[in-house]
């Protein structure tokens, strides 16, 4: 039984690296990557950790005011402490 598990460990795994290592799709046809420049990369960095940043800083006073519990509609003002 050992041995039977090892070869179809063995064969799932070659299966896996096999599928793994395909040729990249070419230029212009539907794929999951693309070509970004630098600049334009670094900015999208940038601006993915200013929005973390912020909804920290602005979603820490209210985290665990209401835990639990359901807000109703009708409350429209907040106190921010």
């Amino acid at each position: 039984m050992s041995r039977r598990r090892t070869i179809t460990v063995l064969a799932a795994s070659a299966a896996l690296l096999a599928a793994a290592c395909r040729p990249a799709p070419k230029a212009g046809t539907a794929g999951l990557g693309a070509e970004i420049s630098r600049p334009v990369l670094l900015d999208k960095i940038k601006g993915g950790w200013a929005g973390q940043v912020i909804g920290c800083t602005f979603g820490g006073p209210t985290e665990f005011r209401y835990p639990g519990a359901m807000i109703a509609d009708s409350m429209t003002t907040f106190i921010w402490t």
